[in-house]
């Protein structure tokens, strides 16, 4: 573990980005959470406007959810919740709050279906599925009756009141707050300061493009490590943004979020409906996106330069993105074509995405 850095000046005790590299993904959120320089952790897109999650707010819902899981559905040590949709805010806190439980969350990419989907399901056997969008939650809910052990499902949106094992997210939020009390919340953090290194962290299901299913598992260790190059390699600065584009949720796509959640300095946005084109308005960072999407930069910056030169493309990126972008991050292998495309036109991609894949 890093020691927390000391020097001779004076420093505001209440904003001190994080310091230190911890041994678990618990011990990282409970520094970022506390010790942290940017007005939130999270903003993302609902009903026509941004919403801005600051990092207290962030951090009761977390405890909140841990909570209502471990009271109203008891869940407990080794038990799996997994999570079914594009990315939501949603996700990332059932990540830190099943973590903190002891538990595994396990991440299910959102374009899995029928014998895929029910096979990753069966598999993880999970005690609890969360649902992030209602197509997803209305898939979860045909299957329902084809899962061992009937899960509890959470969705968006209210469903029939009489419906057994299936809660939304504005009942579950309802009874979350009134569990909310110092010593349950000290009971779960003690219970988040137990977890060794070496315990699993999350699991994450994906199809490999044919039409076999593809699970990875990740422990605390391993999703440090990830943590600690990003944070080395790619440091951040106060008050920086990250655009993260993520149509399909990754295991590198989860551990770069816990990289910058954990680093006290980056507000991670999800632009959800609003897509790129809210890029221009942010004026990210980085920009964390799948290969697709970088398929799709490379394109329009082809298009952008046209016959003239790369360099021309290179300077549509900055008037698009403008001045203030330092990295873009992919989440999914990048082929050699690709890499070099954007390479030449100025997109700054860090040293560890240039070896044909991102680090897992």
């Amino acid at each position: 573990m890093l020691l927390y850095i000391t020097t001779g000046e004076s420093r505001d005790r209440e904003v001190r980005p994080l310091h230190t590299i911890p041994d678990t993904v618990n011990e990282l959120f409970y520094l970022a959470m506390r010790e942290h320089a940017r007005q939130a952790v999270v903003q993302f897109w609902h009903q026509d406007k941004w919403v801005r999650d600051p990092d207290w707010r962030f951090d009761r819902q977390v405890i909140q959810l841990a909570l209502f899981l471990m009271v109203n559905l008891e869940v407990q040590s080794g038990d799996r919740v997994a999570v079914f949709g594009p990315l939501h805010p949603l996700w990332l806190q059932v990540d830190f709050a099943v973590q903190g439980l002891r538990g595994v969350p396990v991440g299910v990419q959102e374009s899995l279906a029928g014998e895929q989907l029910l096979q990753a399901l069966r598999e993880s056997d999970p005690r609890v599925i969360v649902a992030t969008d209602q197509d997803c939650a209305n898939r979860l809910l045909e299957l329902r009756g084809r899962l061992g052990g009937k899960p509890t499902i959470v969705t968006p949106r209210p469903t029939s009141p009489d419906e057994e094992g299936v809660i939304d997210v504005g009942q579950l939020w309802d009874r979350a707050r009134i569990l909310d009390t110092p010593e349950r919340a000290q009971n779960w953090r003690g219970v988040a300061r137990k977890v060794d290194q070496h315990e699993v962290a999350g699991v994450q299901y994906h199809s490999d493009g044919n039409s076999d299913l593809v699970r990875e598992d990740f422990t605390h260790l391993h999703a440090m490590e990830f943590v600690r190059d990003r944070v080395t390699r790619c440091p951040s600065r106060p008050d920086d943004l990250a655009y993260f584009e993520a149509s399909t949720v990754t295991t590198v796509a989860r551990k770069t979020l816990y990289a910058l959640i954990g680093d006290g300095y980056t507000t991670v946005t999800i632009p959800g409906r609003r897509g790129a084109d809210a890029i221009s308005e942010l004026a990210p960072a980085r920009i964390v996106a799948s290969s697709g999407w970088l398929e799709r930069l490379g394109a329009e910056l082809d298009a952008a330069g046209g016959s003239v030169t790369q360099r021309k493309a290179g300077e549509r990126l900055r008037d698009v993105v403008g001045d203030r972008l330092r990295w873009i991050e992919p989440t999914t292998a990048l082929a050699e074509p690709l890499e070099r495309r954007l390479l030449e036109a100025g997109v700054p991609l860090p040293a560890f995405a240039m070896r044909g894949k991102p680090d897992s």
